[in-house]
Order: structure tokens, then sequence, then C-alpha cells
């Protein structure tokens, strides 16, 4: 008995229960008994078998050869199987179990790796406490729970957002072509996380709607400047496609407002939250960790998940990029998960959209300023229309079910979708021609007019505008995100970091600050580089170059714009490193005797960009 009461408590690991009766008599305390039926007696056929289990008093026995050896002073049942899913995926088997124990009952949960192994015995020591005796092994008590039940099947996913049929689950909700299920045999649970549990939306009521759609054109969109409005609204409708994105080819984009403290960035926010669920107000900041906001941004699927609060000086940069990178990439990071030994756990990273506020944000760091549209935000403040939008902001969730019924309703909505997408970016084509990164800039433009237009369509079903006043709003963005995609140009020139690093580098050879051998008649300052083969290639050697650029920056009060990475990579976009072969950019050359990598140019062409060329 002391072994089994080790081998109760080994291993002790955490479940949940509740309760509720039964009947039976207490357990034999003197440990296992084995009953051999009498001569005199006939055994009862319902509860004697050649090999099983059955149960007497309230005790379950393991029958071999017609005789009974007690498993233990309870029995148990499996109630009900829950599967969880996610995506279509099973991630996760529970039981539900009622142990009968001394006239009581005890249900727990258990997940099916612990119900197969001696962790079933641990969870029943915590659930039942000391009064449960076992003698006999986890597999007997398993195999006799499986023998004596017939559990129904429940199925529940953490995947909120469009399923294999093209529907879309939200919490005690399922929208599709024939309309919005309050029912769904499918439960949506988002408990695990801190903010998601509070995903949801409102069921959808005609009137309340076309109510709730007016004061939308007449407050929400007045709050600001319609560049903010305006496609603020677009980026919370298209939040609720964020998994349809991947499919059509594209990246998400990150929305960012930027402004000054107390402009009304976080109040916007709020309000934009307030379309996906009930968050109190409360956002998640950018300063939880990395792991945090993604794994809470894990359960936002094709929802808005809104991160408050970004400062550069308080947080870490690479954060930010590994988390815009990653929801971007729709991917997250593999964990190793613990308790059931070294195995991956599925990837998690945000799988809605995020919209982000801070006073400032990262703007040196070119894979972050390619995924995110950076909107800025005026300290003015409608105040009027603000009191009635945070007066009104509860009636917010009952938008997104509504508008999402209309669109599955339409035959081959996706194929829209797509079509409308890519046409939006062959007439953004030429005004980013010159970027670097622009088919990311049309992109995430293209995938918000979207947004906006879903919100303008469906305006004009409820009648709330007329034909006119559409074409008059969609025309009005065109000039927005014209005026936007001008602007974000504009920054991208001012941040490029290979006019940064020409322009810094030219001043330098000017003043003789640096050198590089052979490429005037100047030999003062530091060397940074060579001109080989007959004085055709310039061979640059980008540490020492790298340190005198941050110098540079360092002398003025300001951050390095760029690493050596970003810099390297801009350089070789625009062909003017000569690679030493596939996927390679640098070369190895031998200096005073010393191997040095270096990175290669056309010689005139680096003349050229450094001002040396004779005009």
């Amino acid at each position: 008995m002391e072994e089994n009461l080790n081998k109760m408590i080994e291993n002790y690991e955490d479940s949940k229960i509740s309760g509720h009766e039964l009947s039976g008599p207490p357990d034999n305390p003197k440990g296992p008994e084995t009953v051999e039926p009498s001569s005199d007696e006939t055994p009862d056929p319902e509860t004697t078998r050649d090999s099983g289990y059955e149960v007497q008093n309230g005790n379950l026995y393991k029958v071999v050869d017609s005789k009974q050896t007690q498993v233990a002073n309870f029995f148990m049942e499996i109630v009900a199987q829950h599967i969880r899913m996610d995506e279509g995926v099973i991630v996760r088997r529970d039981f539900q179990v009622k142990l009968q124990l001394k006239g009581k009952a005890v249900t727990a949960m258990v997940p099916s790796e612990d119900f197969c192994c001696h962790r079933l015995v641990n969870c029943i020591v915590e659930h039942a406490g000391s009064d449960a005796i076992i003698y006999g092994t986890h597999n007997d008590l398993r195999i006799a729970a499986q023998e004596m039940s017939a559990a129904p099947v429940k199925t529940i996913t953490t995947s909120m957002g469009f399923d294999e049929q093209g529907s879309y689950l939200a919490p005690g909700m399922r929208i599709s072509n024939d309309g919005i299920d309050q029912s769904p045999e499918i439960d949506v649970d988002l408990s695990e996380g801190n903010f998601s549990r509070h995903l949801g939306f409102l069921s959808p009521d005609d009137d309340a709607m076309k109510h709730l759609v007016h004061h939308l054109h007449a407050d929400f969109l007045q709050l600001k400047r319609r560049s903010v409005t305006y496609t603020l609204i677009g980026h919370i409708v298209l939040a609720a496609l964020s998994s349809q994105i991947g499919r059509i080819g594209k990246q998400k984009p990150v929305m960012h407002l930027q402004g000054p403290s107390g402009g009304g960035k976080t109040f916007l926010g709020n309000l934009a939250s307030s379309f996906y669920g009930a968050f109190d107000d409360r956002p998640l900041p950018w300063t939880s960790t990395a792991n945090a906001i993604e794994s809470e941004g894990f359960m936002f699927r094709d929802a808005l998940m809104f991160i408050d609060d970004f400062k550069t000086a308080i947080v870490d940069s690479n954060k930010i990029i590994r988390i815009i990178q990653n929801s971007a990439n729709s991917q997250g990071r593999a964990r190793l998960s613990s308790g059931a030994g070294y195995r991956l756990t599925p990837m998690r990273g945000v799988r809605g959209l995020i919209l982000s506020t801070g006073e400032d944000f990262i703007s040196d760091v070119e894979s972050v300023v390619g995924r995110t549209l950076l909107i800025n935000v005026e300290p003015d403040q409608n105040q009027e229309a603000g009191a009635i939008c945070w007066r009104r902001r509860g009636e917010y969730r009952m938008l997104i079910p509504g508008l999402l019924q209309w669109l599955l309703s339409q035959d081959d909505w996706f194929g829209d979708f797509e079509d409308r997408v890519a046409e939006t970016i062959e007439g953004l084509r030429e005004s980013v021609s010159d970027l670097s990164n622009g088919t990311r800039v049309t992109s995430n433009w293209a995938l918000n007019a979207f947004g906006f237009e879903l919100f303008v369509r469906f305006s004009r079903h409820l009648g709330i505008t007329d034909d006119q006043r559409s074409q008059d709003l969609l025309n009005e963005y065109q000039e927005i995100m014209a005026d936007h995609i001008t602007a974000h140009a504009d920054r991208l020139m001012l941040q490029d970091p290979v006019e940064v690093f020409f322009q810094v580098l030219s001043q330098k050879i000017a003043i003789g600050a640096v050198q590089v051998k052979d490429l005037s008649d100047q030999n003062s300052g530091r060397l940074i580089g060579k001109i080989r083969d007959n004085g055709n290639i310039a061979c640059l050697f980008p540490d020492p170059t790298l340190e005198v650029i941050y110098k540079h920056f360092r002398s003025v009060g300001k951050r390095l714009p760029f690493t050596k990475e970003n810099l390297r990579d801009a350089l070789d976009r625009e062909n003017l490193i000569i690679r030493s072969g596939p996927g390679r950019v640098t070369h190895q050359i031998r200096m005073n005797g010393s191997r040095l990598q270096a990175w290669q140019f056309d010689a005139n062409q680096f003349k050229s960009r450094c001002g040396l060329l004779d005009s």
C-alpha cells in the first residue's frame, strides 16, 4: 500500500474539477480484496464475467477466470470527450471523467496524454483526495473506464475566424452564407489568453445595424482627419479577413497610429478594438514580452489586436521586428513543450491584424517600414463626436457579423477580393516604381482599400448611403491613399540606407577623414578600402566603414539608421555590389599579408556615387 501511495503522489500535476451526487458505501481500508464465489452461491451473470471489470458496492474489481481482485475503492466513467481543434487540426483530446467515491461524485477534465499514463493516478488523488485508494494500476483504471463508458463527443476549436467550409466562427456564433447561427455545433474557446477571452460579437439586428452604421458615418469617421479615420475603418474591416490574405498570396499589413501624447491615439485604438470584443478599454501594452504578445495574438485569428504605447526608448526594437515580421508572414516561433518530452508545439504568432499606437516608431528597419501603414494622428480632437462614440462603443461588436454575413452571401466573394486587390496594386505600381519595397507598399494599401470599400458597399446595402455618396467616399479614399503613398515614398527616400551611406561616405572622403587606397591622390584618413584590377574594382571593407559612419551619427546625437546587414541588402538590391557567387555578396581579398572581407563595386559607379567623377 505504501508503494501505491508513493506512485500516487509521484509527478503531481494540475487539473480542474466540479462535482455532483451519487451513492455507494465506503471502501475496504484493509487492502485489495480477492473474492472467490462460494460453491453454494450462483454467480450473477450481470456482474460476473470470465474476464473484465465490474463494480460492486461502489468498488471496482478486475475479474480474471471468475476471480475478483479489487482495483480501487471507487469507480470512474468517461462522461464526455472534448476534441480541441485549431484550423481543422486536432491539437488535444480531453476526457471529462466522473469518479464515484463514498457516496459522492467528482468530475475532472483529464488530457488524453494524462489519461493514458501514470499521471492519471496523480489526477485522481488531486481531485478526490486521500480517500481514493488504488490497488491496481493506471491501466486497470483506464481500461475499466473505457469499457463502462459510451461518452458523447464535443468538438471545441481555439481557431476563431474562417473554417474549412468558408464559414466564420466566433464564440457562440457561426456566420455563413445561410445566416448567423447562435447555437453552433462547434464551440470557440478563447479562454487561454488574458485578452482573447474578451473576443466576441453581438448578434446584429436590422434596425440597430442601420442606426449603428449611420452613427459610424456621422461620428466615427469625423473623429479625426479622414486620412486617419478612413484608413482605420478599412483596417478594422480587413482584420476579419486576415486568414484569407495569405490565400491570395499577400502579407498582412500592420497599422501604426503615430502622434504626440494626448492626441487621442489610445482612444482610437480602444474604439477600434471594440468592434471585436469588450476589452474594458485596457489594451495590451508594447512593454509586454514578445512571447506574451505572440501567445495572445495567436488567439486573435481573423480579428483586430490592439497593442498600445510604443516608445523606442523603452521597447526593444528587436521585439517589434520579430512580432511584425512573424505576423506579416503568418507564422510564429516553434517552442518545446513540457511534460510530454521534447516535442515542438504549434507555431505561435499574431494571426489577426495588429493595430499599434505610439509617439514614435521604428523608422530605420526596412522590413518593418515596408509592412506598416504609418498613420500620423494630429492632436486636434472632435470632442463632441468622441463623446458619442465612447458612449456607443458597446454596439460596435454588431458590425462585423452583419457585414460578414452580407459578404458571404455573395457569389464568389473571395474571387472578387483577389481581383480587386490585384487591380488596385496594378493601378499603384507606377507610383512606387522607384521604391525597393514598392510591391509591399502597394499590397498594404490595396488590402486596406478593399476593407474600406467593403464598409462603403455594406453601407449602400443598408441604404445609409446612395450610389453617388458611395462613389464620393471611394474617390475621396483614393486621394487619401495616393497622399499616404507619396508621403511613405518620401520617408523611405530620406531613410534609404544607400543614399545615407554614400552621402556620409562622400563627406568623409572629401574632408580626408577616410581613404580608399588608389581611389585618388589622397592618402590621409582611416583606410576603409582599396582599388584593384587596374582601377576597375573598388573594394570596401564593411566593418571599418560602418564604424566611421556610426561615429558620424553619434557625433550629431543620432542613431545609426540601419545595420550592416540592412545596408548590404540594400546595396545588393540596387545591383551596386558585385557578387562573388550565387547568394554570396562578400569577397575575400589579400592586403598586407592578411585576408580581409570586402564588398566590391564597379569603380566608376562608386566614384560617381561619392561625387568624385569629373562632370
